[in-house]
């Protein structure tokens, strides 16, 4: 079985975790922006755009955080892999 370059693979996890990090990080600065609107605007309008955006922004959470996850147990069989 040929090896997987695992400098490679290595290399490709920290940007796609760095990626994934930044885009978890400007989720929540977004949450925390909307939330603020709870202070300057009244109303259902305002709760409906909040729930909607939490919403949102949890789903798009999840997916990074499981696409961070990915990305480990990929270097993690490519390890397993080049050691057999």
């Amino acid at each position: 079985m040929a090896k997987i370059e695992t400098e490679a693979m290595q290399t490709w996890s920290t940007k796609i975790n760095s990626l994934n990090d930044e885009a978890l990080d400007i989720l929540s600065t977004l949450e925390n922006n909307i939330n603020e609107l709870n202070n300057y605007w009244d109303g259902n309008s305002s709760n409906n755009f909040i729930t909607a955006t939490k919403t949102i922004t949890t789903k798009a959470k999840d997916y990074h955080t499981n696409m961070k996850k990915m990305s480990d147990l990929l270097i993690e069989t490519t390890n397993r892999m080049n050691n057999q």
